[in-house]
C-alpha cells in the first residue's frame, strides 16, 4: 500500500496528463524527426552549396534534441511513475514505448529508400536493417537500465516512507514542486541524476562505436572535432536532466497540486455545511 502524501488521487487526470505528454513529446517529436526533418537535412546534405554548413549542422542539433526529448519524456514519466507506485501506468507507459521504439525501425527505412533512391536495393535494406535493429536494442537497453536504476530509488523511498509513517513520529517531506536543482534525498532528483549518467554513457557508446568504424584520427583538427562532440554529449545527458525536473514540475502542477486544491475545497464545503446545519 502506497502512504506516499503526495500521491496522486484522481486516476483518470493522471492517465490522461501522463498519455498528453507522451503524445506530445515522445511521438510527435520521432514522427517531426523521420517525416520533415530527415528529408530536408538528406536535400542539404546533397547540396553541394550547403553539405557540411551551418544549417546541415544546426539540422542535426535539432534532430537530437527532438531524439532526446522523445525518450527523456517516457523516462521521466517512468520514473514518476514508479517514485508515486503508480505500477499499472508505468507498465502500460513501458509496454507502448518499446513498441513505438519497434516501429520506428520500419517507418524510418521506408523514409530512406525514396530519400537515397535505393528502392529495389536488397543489399542496402537488409545493411540499414540490420544498422537500425542495432540502435534499437542500445536504446531498448538504455531504457531498460533506466527503469532498473529508477526502481530501486522507488523502492527504497517508499519503504523509508512506510518506516516513517509506523514511527508516527513526523510526516515524510514533500518531493514536489521541485525548488533546488540538485538535492540527492529527494528520489525524483536522484533518479534523474542516474537517468542523465545512463544517457551519458550509452551516448558515449554509441559516438565511441562512430569513431571505430570511422578509424583513428590523423590530425589534430579531428582530435579536436571528437573531443567537442564528446562534450556535446556531456551536455546532451545533462540536458535530459533539465528535461526531467520541467516534466515532475508539470505533472505536479497539474495532477497533485490540483488534487489538493479540490480536496481543500471539498473540506472546507463540508466545514460550512456543518455550520449552517448547527
Amino acid at each position: 500500500m502506497n502512504t506516499n502524501p503526495q500521491q496522486p488521487a484522481d486516476k483518470k487526470k493522471t492517465v490522461r496528463y501522463i498519455a498528453l505528454l507522451f503524445v506530445l513529446l515522445c511521438i510527435l517529436p520521432t514522427v517531426l524527426n523521420i517525416t520533415c526533418l530527415t528529408p530536408i537535412y538528406f536535400s542539404l546534405n546533397n547540396n553541394t552549396l550547403y553539405s557540411g554548413g551551418a544549417a546541415v549542422i544546426a539540422l542535426e542539433y535539432l534532430m537530437d534534441f527532438f531524439d532526446l526529448l522523445s525518450f527523456t519524456s517516457v523516462y521521466s514519466i517512468v520514473i514518476f511513475t514508479l517514485i508515486f507506485s503508480k505500477k499499472k501506468i508505468c507498465v502500460s507507459i513501458s509496454v507502448l514505448y518499446v513498441a513505438f521504439l519497434i516501429l520506428k525501425i520500419p517507418a524510418r527505412i521506408l523514409m530512406n529508400l525514396p530519400l537515397l533512391g535505393t528502392f529495389g536495393n536488397k543489399s542496402y535494406i537488409i545493411g540499414d536493417l540490420l544498422l537500425l535493429s542495432f540502435y534499437f536494442i542500445l536504446e531498448l537497453a538504455q531504457f531498460l537500465t533506466v527503469v532498473l536504476a529508477s526502481s530501486f530509488i522507488a523502492k527504497s523511498y517508499n519503504s523509508s516512507i512506510e518506516i516513517i509513517q509506523k514511527k508516527k513520529k513526523k510526516e515524510p517531506e514533500e518531493i514536489l514542486p521541485i525548488k533546488k536543482f540538485v538535492n540527492w534525498y529527494n528520489p525524483l532528483l536522484r533518479a534523474g541524476i542516474f537517468m542523465s549518467i545512463i544517457i551519458t554513457a550509452f551516448k558515449f557508446l554509441s559516438r565511441l562505436i562512430t569513431d571505430i568504424r570511422m578509424g583513428l584520427p590523423s590530425s589534430f583538427t579531428e582530435v579536436l572535432i571528437i573531443t567537442v562532440n564528446y562534450l556535446a554529449d556531456a551536455v546532451y545527458g545533462f540536458s535530459a536532466y533539465l528535461i526531467a525536473i520541467l516534466i515532475f514540475n508539470f505533472l505536479f502542477e497539474k495532477i497533485i497540486k490540483k488534487d489538493k486544491s479540490s480536496n481543500k475545497n471539498k473540506t472546507d464545503e463540508k466545514s460550512s455545511s456543518a455550520l449552517f446545519k448547527d
